[in-house]
């Protein structure tokens, strides 16, 4: 992942780009068997991207031992990336935090507590 980081990234974002059109596009089953279902999609579009990435990494590393010189570019790019990275992280994964939480407190009053919004509307 150090030497082709820009792959993983691209692809990354492909498979969960990708993933919810997978999901729409499937018949899935009901109760218990749509989350086994689910799964099952999820972990066979991840396999699907590791291949693609490990084609990915071998066709560059063929490329890269026929050329005579460094690609300076590229090293530049990359340490620009990982300047970046940490504090990027940190954002993307409190965001995701952030909204499994809403969304718990709103499953949590939804499902425990029967709460409908309904006094919302008298306003």
């Amino acid at each position: 992942m150090n030497r082709h980081p820009i792959a993983v990234i691209i692809l990354f974002i492909s498979y969960f780009v990708d993933l919810p059109y997978r999901l729409s596009g499937l018949e899935l089953a009901s109760g218990f068997f749509k989350i086994i279902n689910i799964f099952e999609v999820c972990v066979y579009y991840a396999f699907t991207s590791f291949l693609w990435w490990m084609l990915i990494c071998w066709i560059s590393k063929k490329i890269w031992k026929k050329t005579k010189r460094e690609w300076s570019w590229y090293k530049k790019i990359i340490d620009k990336i990982f300047i970046f990275l940490p504090s990027i992280y940190k954002f993307v994964l409190g965001l995701v935090v952030a909204i499994f939480i809403f969304l718990s407190i709103i499953t949590l009053l939804v499902g425990v507590f029967h709460y409908s919004g309904a006094d919302l509307q008298k306003f």
